[in-house]
């Protein structure tokens, strides 16, 4: 007993030192340290199992209770950006100036027309101003022209911007209110893409940006290795799929930190107040979310109430899709909706005064 009472007491110092690391982990890019990186992504298991420890060594009375507790406090700021208190009251705005905007990854409708149809129906129904669409599509019997006249027609202004480069995943923007401008971001050696729109509110312009940052592969990854090793009962074939399969992790967030960061150039150039929105494939506890945010503030931490996942799969525990606003917002109200439009994402809303 002895003996496992101190492998405990040595675990828990262990994981809490690597949560405490873990908490300054997102101010390094990954470019710099690839450890730094893996460790940010595992800080929600860490911060999961100090939680547990907390409770353990609380249970037991003993002093070791602090070592996971400190953990924890380091990390506030990180479970801010997941959870907030499910009771909170909703801000009443103080005028009528408010704007309602959402942030969608649509997994091209999960190729089905009537999934378009629903999603227009659920903007409409939440009485959405502006909408970012990641991975937008049509369909054969329903060109781009037939959808804006129809299905999207509530919002008459909209940008689905076009480069000459082949095979962008498709971004758009629908707009109620007049859009003056706008320019689509590339960036190199992935379909994935951003752009911005100026679009005037009520006399008031504000810069929406709209982001999908580099996918992460993880699922072709997994689709190949099971095409072409399964059934293999290779200890080495196994090693080899889960060197690949970090190496992509790593390679994918050294790529999103690039355009994190040119997003942060366009956010700190804006001559207008901002809202970012869109799929980072990050987690909060990221040096990209930390980069995309800057100076601005996070919708969920000034208006959200709850748990803040957004990614259909894990048990929608994660959280990869955000809508950030300049100080000068007020948020009102923040939420997604666990709602099947055929996508492997929620829709993110949010409501903001001007």
């Amino acid at each position: 007993m002895k003996l496992l009472y101190r492998l405990s007491i040595i675990a828990t110092i262990l994981i809490a030192l690597f949560a405490i690391i873990g908490a300054f982990a997102s101010k390094v890019s990954p470019a710099d340290s690839s450890f730094m990186s893996l460790l940010s992504l595992g800080l929600p298991a860490l911060v999961a199992v100090c939680l547990l420890l907390v409770v353990y060594w609380a249970i037991r009375f003993r002093c070791w209770v602090w070592v996971p507790l400190v953990a924890v406090v380091f990390n506030w700021g990180f479970i801010g950006s997941m959870v907030q208190n499910p009771y909170r009251e909703r801000e009443l705005p103080s005028s009528e100036r408010t704007l309602n905007i959402a942030t969608f990854n649509t997994g091209r409708f999960g190729k089905s027309t009537s999934n378009l149809r629903m999603t227009s129906f659920f903007m409409a129904e939440n009485q959405v101003d502006i909408i970012c669409f990641q991975e937008f599509a049509t369909f054969n019997d329903f060109p781009f022209d037939s959808v804006n006249k129809t299905i999207l027609a509530s919002w008459p202004y909209r940008v689905i911007p076009k480069s000459e480069k082949q095979n962008i995943l498709p971004l758009a923007i629908y707009s109620r209110y007049p859009i003056l401008d706008h320019k689509l971001i590339t960036y190199p050696n992935t379909p994935n893409a951003s752009m911005w729109c100026d679009i005037s509110v009520e006399g008031k312009t504000i810069r929406v940006f709209n982001n999908h940052l580099q996918t992460t592969n993880l699922n072709q990854s997994r689709r190949q290795y099971e095409k072409y090793y399964k059934g293999s009962n290779s200890i080495d074939t196994d090693m080899e799929f889960a060197t690949n399969a970090g190496n992509l992790v790593q390679t994918n967030e050294i790529m999103r930190a690039y355009q994190a960061e040119t997003i942060d150039r366009l956010i700190k150039e804006s001559p207008y107040p901002v809202l970012v929105c869109g799929d980072f494939n990050s987690i909060p506890s990221t040096y990209i979310y930390r980069k995309m945010r800057g100076d601005l503030k996070d919708g969920f931490q000034t208006s959200g109430r709850g748990y803040a996942g957004t990614y259909r799969y894990f048990k929608g525990l994660m959280r990869i899709d955000y809508i950030f606003h300049s100080p000068s917002f007020n948020g009102i109200d923040y939420y997604s909706t666990k709602i099947d439009l055929g996508s492997d994402h929620n829709p993110v809303l949010m409501r903001v005064e001007y």
